[in-house]
């Protein structure tokens, strides 16, 4: 680990020419089995994690404003009647544990991360949950074999992992067989909410996870929220169940920017992204 004074930190895509800065304080560089991390302290937005992956910079979660993690949780969370049984793909900072963690009727949360080194960050660094809660199980291992050994049942399951292109640790999870493993744990009441990427710059990825939710479920829905620390904002996540429709809230519920009362707008989608995953990539934007 090594500490620097600041440095101006983020989004950064070479191949799409895309950068988007914050400018860190007291930053901290990690190397885990995966990436290389920083965290480093905002003025606006809180405390902030970037990862490094192949020359790709890309912000994760910041502490503040945090409207990514209550959007790819709550609306899962709150179109299940009782969900008492969580599992959670990725998501090692911490954040997604949190925002379940605040559904009282949750009694246990699964959280399968690939990368031990992540949850050490989270746990000692971030601090955004308390990973020691007697609820949670945390497990080490690629999300996608979990699912196709688990005999566990959920009643929600929340994929939190980074971008799938092509090649990363997350891109089997973007696949066939992992839509059908989950389904299989799942049940018909359980709820599936898996991030999707942004619209703008990453249509390819928002157009197969949604193609292929609809493909392994009877009810798929794309929602779409502003995340303020993601590059473009519009961010995408895809919701989807056998029997419940995921765009109808069962339990009231409020944070700071999902409530009940917003529940179903998430689901009113521009007429880009109706387009995007109508017709595909082909006739985009």
């Amino acid at each position: 680990m090594v500490c620097t004074l600041d440095g101006w930190l983020g989004e950064e895509d070479v191949e799409r020419g895309i950068r988007l800065l914050l400018r860190l304080k007291n930053v901290m560089t990690f190397r885990t089995r995966k990436f290389r991390a920083y965290v480093g302290d905002h003025d606006l937005f809180g405390r902030v994690l970037v990862f490094e992956e192949d020359g790709r910079r890309t912000v994760q979660i910041a502490e503040r404003f945090d409207s990514y993690s209550e959007i790819l949780v709550h609306t899962a969370m709150c179109a299940h009647p009782r969900p008492r049984r969580v599992l959670i793909i990725g998501g090692g900072d911490g954040s997604t544990l949190r925002e379940v963690l605040k559904h009282d009727c949750v009694e246990h949360v699964t959280l399968c991360e690939i990368d031990p080194d992540v949850v050490d960050i989270g746990r000692r660094v971030l601090r955004l949950s308390d990973f020691d809660d007697s609820r949670v199980c945390v497990v080490h291992a690629d999300g996608a074999d979990y699912v196709k050994n688990a005999f566990e049942s959920y009643d929600v399951c929340i994929v939190d992992v980074t971008d799938p292109y092509p090649g990363t640790p997350a891109s089997s999870l973007a696949t066939d067989e992992f839509f059908s493993n989950v389904r299989r744990l799942l049940g018909r009441q359980g709820v599936l909410s898996f991030q999707s990427g942004s619209p703008i710059l990453q249509p390819e990825i928002t157009r197969r996870i949604f193609s292929l939710a609809r493909k392994y479920f009877t009810h798929a829905y794309l929602c779409v929220a502003c995340v303020p620390f993601y590059p473009c904002g519009l961010w995408a996540f895809t919701l989807a169940s056998d029997s419940l429709d995921p765009r109808v809230p069962r339990r009231r519920f409020s944070a700071n920017f999902y409530s009940d009362e917003i529940h179903a707008s998430l689901f009113a989608l521009p007429p880009i992204v109706k387009r995007l995953i109508s017709c595909g990539l082909r006739g985009f934007p």
